[in-house]
């Protein structure tokens, strides 16, 4: 039964580590309780043990901060509901800072940690860089709206 466990542990410790999605977990204060090495490659000029002894407000842009505060409370205030997924995720786009003051936006998608009764005693999630995908959106939105502000300019005879 130890080497199964052993082997267990092992397995979900090199999913872990290899994955290019930052795992993480934190605790109702917000502080990390677990976090991947993924995230040294997402958050750049940290150490992975500077990262856990941080909390999400520390890492977070202030607004990123509102709206990652804003989900919880909402799923919170879900809880008890009939009919509700107990294990539901939410997925939002964020921004973390890095040491040097930049920032690089994120998408997390994240769910609650339950106890053996069902009652919440953290969050799970995943974290993965979308800077680019998020220049490519802006790009496409800029390219669109010089595109319309052409067509509007145009007489009706094109």
């Amino acid at each position: 039964m130890e080497q199964v466990l052993k082997e267990s542990e092992e397995h979900y410790r090199l999913l872990a580590e290899n994955s290019l999605d930052a795992i993480w977990t934190i605790d109702m204060n917000l502080k990390y309780t677990f976090i991947s090495p993924a995230i040294i490659k997402i958050v750049t000029g940290y150490t992975l043990e500077d990262l856990t002894q941080m909390t999400i407000q520390e890492l977070l842009t202030p607004a990123s901060f509102s709206i990652a505060v804003k989900l919880v409370e909402e799923e919170l205030a879900l809880e008890g509901t009939s009919g509700i997924d107990p294990y539901r995720s939410r997925t939002a786009e964020l921004e973390l800072r890095n040491k040097d003051g930049s920032t690089v936006w994120t998408e997390i998608k994240a769910s609650f940690i339950r106890d053996i009764e069902g009652n919440v005693i953290g969050v799970q999630g995943a974290t993965r860089d979308i800077t680019e995908r998020r220049k490519t959106q802006e790009a496409l939105r800029e390219t669109n709206e010089k595109l319309r502000v052409i067509f509007d300019s145009m007489g009706e005879a094109v």
